[in-house]
């Protein structure tokens, strides 16, 4: 990120609104787990690395919010996975996933 010093302007906005004091970027930012889906499983849930929350049992923040009397749409620019980020998309009530046929064969175009 630009905005943390990496010398492509990949952040403009976040660049130029840090700088008036609009933003504060975070010193020593780091991420909760190694990898993307471990990363989402806490940010999407109430699990993290100071809880004993069994993830698989963790509130989801759809379910936070459809307790709440909020109607919740999912949309994605990933390929619908039954991996838990994918299960908790599954809960919301309109799920939209832009990329679902990402790596399948076309069937429209087949070669004769």
């Amino acid at each position: 990120m630009s905005s943390y010093g990496y010398s492509v302007n990949t952040t403009p906005w976040a660049k130029s609104t840090s700088k008036d004091g609009n933003l504060i970027l975070l010193k020593n930012p780091f991420s909760c787990w190694a990898s993307t889906i471990g990363a989402l499983n806490y940010a999407l849930t109430e699990k993290s690395q100071y809880n004993d929350v069994d993830v698989s049992k963790a509130t989801t923040i759809v379910e936070a919010a459809k307790k709440n009397g909020y109607k919740v749409s999912w949309i994605s620019n990933q390929q619908k996975y039954d991996f838990p980020t994918g299960i908790i998309a599954d809960i919301s009530d309109r799920k939209y996933w832009v990329n679902q046929y990402l790596g399948q064969k076309n069937q429209f175009f087949k070669l004769r």
